[in-house]
């Protein structure tokens, strides 16, 4: 008998999407390191098309990570304040995709004025 869809899907995961020699990058949550694939992308369309949140600012920075549920340090939670690579960040959402998380972080990052 063969492997689960669910099997193979995580089995892939972890074997090339989240190998960091392919497209996974360390990154730490409250000190503590984990992989995830930074999506730069899909982090903007949610901004542009205004998805998550009605407070957008010009000066607010989002990141989306997709990474293992298991890998992630704690429990991701909406409006959890924490710490990602050094910089002061708030979980805006978190959605669940066999056994993915989507994880939409921002911070409130002061630019220059001239």
């Amino acid at each position: 008998m063969g492997m689960a869809l669910k099997d193979r899907i995580y089995k892939d995961n972890t074997r090339v999407y989240m190998n960091h020699g392919h497209f996974a990058e360390y990154h730490t949550w409250n000190g503590k390191r984990f992989q995830a694939v930074t999506d730069e992308e899909e982090g903007l369309k949610r901004r542009n098309n205004n998805v998550v949140d009605v407070s957008w600012q010009e000066n607010t920075r989002e990141i989306l990570l997709h990474v293992i549920k298991s890998e992630f340090p704690g429990v991701p939670e909406r409006n959890l304040h924490g710490i990602l690579d050094k910089r002061p960040m708030k979980i805006l959402d978190v959605v669940e995709n066999m056994g993915m998380l989507d994880i939409l972080f921002a911070s409130n990052e002061t630019k220059e004025m001239y």
